[in-house]
């Protein structure tokens, strides 16, 4: 009997120590879960529309046009600020690490929490499932200064050149992460199907002087789509019209800008704007055309189409005896000049008009350059430059989609010039701030994809 008391009591003891160890244990995990959670952890997932991470108020202001409720906040880089949607109203909840100077007193975790309303508290407290079980938010969330947001709130792009950037964002994106510092503006999307595509590489090597705008894409006839469809019927109208006008106007009738040119766009093509020295408009395009017999076809059909909106008679006028005037008019066979030459391993294609006009090509294989100036286009291909546009140095495997340079006062002036009928707009409450020169990207990893500026 007193053989099995001991057995007992050893048994009893063993167990008694096996729960203090596993009190002691859960206890640990629970403090660390504790000092480890963030935010994120105590947010119900479907409800929260915006998340501000320790931003400053500059930040806030930029979001205020969409969230007025932000105009009640008064920021600190020590918070983190939500907004919660309950019924069609927005709701804020301010997390402050309870160590620092907090007078709340209701508590999440290490946070103390002012909320707006008392449902957003309920919610805070029963809610599940939680904002950091999210693969949108875990697939963007950054550690730094940042905002995460719920795409499907912001109202829709209203300005042209709001749709523009929204013709950046990849289609069935959800959610994005932006962050504003130290000259660079980056903004994150997630949500979108990837790309089948080899990206670009990583430098600009061409430009000419006076260029305003340089911009290369993977696939400049995908982005143009994505642009038209993001438009209204009578913008889509106004645009795909004046182009077809200005392409009209260059290359005649017998060129069409859907059909003959945006063909030549489908692989990595970079476009340059700007005005040389004496004010002359000038753009230039580099592509690729993997149909060597296909792009030869293609230029040649430019080269006729430039030279058959050159004026092809040859007017004079003449006084006689101070009395009579007379005026001829005689076909003129010399109101264009086609000249073929070479230039650093390119078969160079030149067409000038009477009336100082220029059309010039340039193939090798099946890479091909064109501008409306010979100067221009032979500084293009002296590749006379080195720019790298911003990356990503946190992504490790990606894919440039698209990149570029622009002074952005110059490059307004030069579209306004080229669509005079373009109303004036100013750039999304995002990027108000943006100034000068910038450089810009939008890279891909899996599925997100990110949007740099600086």
């Amino acid at each position: 009997m007193q053989s099995i008391l001991r057995a007992f009591g050893i048994i009893t003891v063993a167990a008694a120590i096996s729960i203090a160890i596993l009190a002691v244990l859960i206890s640990a995990t629970n403090t660390i879960t504790e000092i480890q959670s963030v935010p994120a952890d105590f947010l119900p997932e479907y409800h929260t529309v915006a998340l501000f991470s320790k931003v400053d108020e500059e930040t806030i202001r930029k979001f205020e046009a969409f969230f007025p409720v932000l105009g009640t906040i008064t920021p600190n880089q020590k918070k983190t600020i939500a907004l919660l949607a309950i019924e069609e109203e927005l709701f804020v909840a301010e997390f402050l690490e309870s160590d620092e100077d907090s007078t709340e007193e209701t508590t999440f975790g290490r946070f103390s929490v002012s909320v707006s309303d008392p449902l957003a508290e309920a919610l805070l407290k029963t809610s599940t499932p939680r904002l950091s079980s999210s693969l949108s938010y875990n697939q963007l969330v950054q550690e730094e200064s940042w905002v995460f947001l719920d795409l499907s709130v912001l109202p829709f792009s209203k300005t042209f050149p709001e749709k523009i950037l929204n013709a950046l964002i990849p289609i069935g994106s959800t959610h994005a992460a932006l962050s504003f510092e130290d000259g660079r503006t980056q903004i994150s999307f997630v949500g979108s199907t990837p790309l089948p595509i080899r990206g670009l590489s990583p430098t600009i090597e061409s430009t000419f002087s006076g260029s305003a705008l340089t911009l290369r894409s993977y696939n400049a006839s995908h982005t143009w789509t994505k642009l038209t469809h993001a438009l209204a019927d009578t913008e889509r109208s106004f645009l795909e019209g004046s182009v077809s006008r200005i392409v009209e106007e260059t290359f005649g009738s017998s060129v069409s800008f859907t059909y003959d040119i945006l063909p030549m766009f489908t692989s990595p093509t970079t476009i340059h704007l700007g005005k040389n020295s004496s004010g002359v408009t000038l753009l230039a395009v580099e592509g690729i055309d993997k149909n060597s017999r296909t792009l030869s076809e293609h230029i040649e059909l430019l080269h006729d189409g430039f030279r058959s909106v050159s004026p092809s008679t040859q007017v004079t006028k003449r006084t006689f005896d101070d009395r009579f005037s007379a005026t001829d008019i005689r076909i003129d066979k010399s109101s264009t000049q086609k000249e073929t030459d070479k230039y650093l391993n390119w078969e160079i294609i030149t067409t000038r008009t009477s009336d100082r006009r220029e059309f010039a090509s340039a193939m090798r294989g099946s890479t091909f350059v064109m501008a409306n100036s010979l100067s221009a286009l032979e500084q293009i291909l002296e590749k006379n430059v080195e720019v790298i546009p911003p990356s990503n140095p946190s992504l490790t495997v990606l894919e440039k989609i698209t990149d570029g340079s622009v002074s952005l006062e110059d490059a307004s002036s030069l579209i306004k010039e080229v669509f005079p009928s373009l109303k004036s707009e100013s750039l999304p409450p995002f990027f108000n701030h943006l100034s000068g020169k910038l450089l810009w990207s939008v890279e891909q990893q899996g599925a997100v994809t990110t949007l740099i500026i600086e």
